[in-house]
């Protein structure tokens, strides 16, 4: 029986495309997990007319953790800022993903990210920079077998 695992996906609208192809690659290695069955939200699954401070808040609530996809954008957003990443880094487990190049030598102002290890893959690259597709699978893959370990270290 697999363990069922919530996340919230938190990342900058303003990075929809590159969110959308993190998405086609990653939630495929998800669905494959032998031992967690993940459910990942993110805010495309509130409905019109929905009060989604509210869900947002909910959802918050029962993720077991955060999937941050970190990017300047993301940084400059208040809202992520503010509203999402307190109680995201509150949990026992947050995985920041770097989707964007993103400083890390003290430049930038990380929000709260400051001394957490930054995702990126074996060849040092952020997701965007994965341009042909089998980078973009080699770099999930690579996701999927830190979050499944993280998940073994810290279980529930």
């Amino acid at each position: 029986m697999k363990l069922s695992v919530g996340f919230f996906l938190s990342y900058a609208h303003g990075d929809r495309a590159d969110v959308e192809r993190f998405r086609t690659v990653l939630e495929p290695l998800l669905k494959t997990s032998s031992k967690f069955q993940f459910g990942g939200w993110s805010d495309h699954q509130i409905l019109p007319g929905e009060h989604w401070r509210a869900e947002i808040e909910q959802a918050l609530g029962s993720a077991r953790f955060g999937l941050l996809l970190v990017s300047p954008g993301f940084l400059a957003s208040e809202f992520i800022t503010k509203e999402e990443l307190p109680p995201l880094l509150a949990k026992p487990m947050v995985v920041p993903v770097e989707l964007q190049r993103i400083l890390l030598d003290g430049t930038m102002d990380l929000k709260g990210l400051d001394g957490r290890h930054v995702f990126h893959d074996s060849k040092g690259r952020s997701f965007d920079e994965c341009r042909a597709m089998p980078a973009r699978r080699d770099f999930a893959r690579e996701l999927f077998t830190r979050i499944v370990a993280l998940l073994e270290k810290y279980p529930c």
